[in-house]
């Protein structure tokens, strides 16, 4: 039983990663695309820098799920309290997440766990079946905004 499970995971790791729109070295080969990064979406020094974006599949007890992780920096330490943009889409349709229509989600470790330098989030009611493409953003508290980052989820086999 512990041999399928761990191939499992093991295969959603290799195909599941991510990319910053500020590094063409970033992620893995199965990433894709990138994004625009225009002088309006990272205003000044202390915006928060998203420095890693990964999304894969894992399980919220019987159930498959969409985990997106950003590791980031912030040189005022408020990224708690401010907003957590992400835009999925599903074999390229964009998928609304049921929570949260307009995609902003709270950074408040409920909506949004903050970890030691990482966010997570989790989205549910997901299908294993199709490739999904996850950007997404931070605004901190005081209004600061990252980088856009992209991460790409392949269908598991």
């Amino acid at each position: 039983m512990r041999a399928p499970l761990l191939a499992s995971l093991l295969l959603n790791l290799l195909a599941c990663s991510g990319k910053s729109s500020e590094d063409p070295l970033f992620g893995g080969g199965a990433s894709s695309g990138g994004s625009s990064n225009s002088n309006t979406e990272q205003a000044d020094d202390l915006s928060p820098r998203i420095t890693n974006a990964v999304a894969t599949f894992t399980t919220v007890g019987n159930f498959y799920a969409l985990e997106v992780r950003l590791d980031y920096t912030d040189p005022d330490d408020d990224v708690t309290g401010g907003i957590l943009h992400v835009d999925v889409k599903a074999d390229g349709e964009r998928e609304e997440i049921r929570q949260y229509p307009d995609g902003n989600l709270p950074i408040n470790d409920f909506d949004v766990q903050v970890e030691d330098g990482q966010l997570i989030a989790t989205f549910q009611d997901i299908r294993t079946d199709v490739k999904y493409d996850v950007s997404a953003y931070i605004i901190d508290r005081d209004g600061n905004r990252s980088e856009t980052v992209t991460a790409t989820c392949e269908p598991m086999s």
